[in-house]
């Protein structure tokens, strides 16, 4: 069976009016909103947006995951879900992202990120506990385990877990399978670097450079689990291959004028092309944000 690869990508649009309703509703969960690294990421942005100091490389990784929790927000906050756990799960962890640092919050975090995509396309959100996240929609019951891997050589072994050992006992792995991996800890390497060794703070690209460097890395990467994982990418239904980070670009290229924006990315690789498959296509196209395009700048 060919597996095929699928990409959507997203430039998310920000309100900042949303964390006058986001702070509430976490303190109305018992989570002192200020406390958390959510409420030191919202104090540099309004600085920003007010002051117009630019934060630095790592706070745009923070102001990036407050994003984050705004979507959390828009996906759950008028829902039936019992999604508190999680939530207090979230709250912890540094404000910027370390990438050597095993981070339970961030984690979790993932899988929230995950089951709101699916939420806001219709899908139930099942409270089941013996996987990140189960999903169901028009009798279809999908069954993930969210994995963030924080370098190149633990994917394999972190998949690997997952299929031997998470989806052990279940029944029909090739068609309810799907695995899902957050690669942003691994970008900081492919693509942040490549400034950062520069010693620049901000991260200053366009579109044509963007694409470039998704369409390459989702190659790259269908090879690398081909050629290591291959009865794993083939015995379940799919494998979500997910990453999000800080950008500048600059738009018009070659203008000078720079647009803040959070650059998220979905590659699925699938055995299917289903009706299964379609439902979840549209878990991840009807996520926030717009098709990257010259018409996505805020």
């Amino acid at each position: 069976m060919t597996s095929k690869i699928k990409n959507t990508t997203k430039i998310y649009s920000f309100d900042i009016k949303i964390l006058d309703e986001v702070g509430p509703w976490l303190k109305s969960m018992g989570i002192k909103y200020n406390a958390t690294r959510f409420g030191i990421s919202s104090k540099i942005l309004k600085k920003w947006s007010t002051d117009l100091q630019t934060p630095t490389f790592r706070e745009l990784w923070g102001i990036t995951e407050l994003m984050d929790l705004c979507e959390f927000y828009k996906s759950f906050h008028s829902g039936t879900e019992d999604i508190q756990s999680l939530i207090h799960s979230i709250k912890g962890g540094s404000t910027t992202i370390e990438k050597s640092q095993k981070c339970y919050a961030r984690d979790y975090a993932f899988e929230l990120k995950i089951a709101s995509r699916f939420k806001r396309a219709g899908f139930n959100i099942i409270n089941d506990k013996s996987h990140d996240v189960v999903v169901e929609k028009d009798g279809s019951k999908l069954f993930l385990e969210c994995k963030r891997p924080r370098k190149d050589t633990t994917i394999v072994n972190n998949i690997s877990y997952a299929y031997h050992h998470q989806f052990k006992d279940l029944q029909n792995k090739p068609e309810q399978a799907v695995l899902c991996i957050d690669l942003s800890n691994i970008l900081y390497d492919r693509f942040v670097n490549s400034f950062t060794e520069k010693g620049e703070e901000n991260i200053i690209t366009n579109k044509e450079a963007l694409e470039e460097f998704r369409d390459n890395y989702d190659r790259d990467n269908k090879y690398f689990l081909e050629k290591n994982a291959s009865e794993i990418v083939h015995g379940v239904r799919m494998v979500i291959l997910s990453y999000s980070f800080p950008i500048f670009r600059e738009y018009p290229s070659d203008s000078g004028i720079l647009s803040f924006q959070k650059f998220n990315h979905f590659t699925r690789i699938t055995n299917f092309s289903d009706e299964v498959d379609s439902i979840v296509s549209q878990a991840l196209n009807q996520s926030v944000g717009v098709q990257f395009g010259d018409d996505a700048v805020n």
